[in-house]
């Protein structure tokens, strides 16, 4: 199970990548504008975030916060390279680590990352997959650590003591 990593990492690499592009050249076009997914729900809306995820430090150094989150993404792929770690916490680090480089490379290319969601029913930064994939994996990571439960297996974690 260690090596589910790398196509959890290619999915959300390739689902990043392919919806920033989307709205790039669908939603940008209508700049400002809010087109309704769901309504009252979420909808689409195209944002530069020259911050870090959720708009957080927006307007800060790029090259800091570029660096900052390569360092992360880095430690993050070998702590899950660890065989020994559980394939809930690898999963929940893989998440963060392909929606880190997802940003980065937005970052990189662009110089600020692609945000397209809008949460309607709450004033809330829009946002991308990357977002997600990063809200996503910090879940699954708390849970795992809190409740002490694998849930790729449905079996406790052994923490060694």
């Amino acid at each position: 199970m260690h090596k589910i990593w790398l196509p959890i990492l290619t999915a959300g690499l390739a689902i990043d990548r392919l919806t920033k592009g989307w709205a790039m050249r669908a939603v940008a076009e209508a700049a400002g504008h809010t087109f309704v997914l769901w309504p009252g729900v979420i909808g689409f809306r195209y944002a530069q975030n020259t911050g870090m995820a959720f708009s957080f430090l927006t307007g800060h150094q790029l090259a800091l916060l570029t660096l900052a989150a390569v360092i992360a993404v880095i430690s993050l792929l070998i702590v899950i390279l660890n065989k020994q770690l559980n394939a809930s916490l690898r999963a929940g680090l893989t998440l963060i680590s392909a929606g880190g480089i997802g940003n980065i490379i937005d970052r990189l290319v662009y110089g600020y990352v692609v945000d397209f969601l809008e949460f309607l029913f709450v004033d809330f930064a829009i946002f991308n997959m990357a977002d997600v994939f990063i809200t996503m994996g910090a879940v699954i990571v708390i849970f795992t650590l809190l409740t002490g439960r694998d849930v790729s297996a449905h079996t406790r974690v052994d923490s060694g003591t």
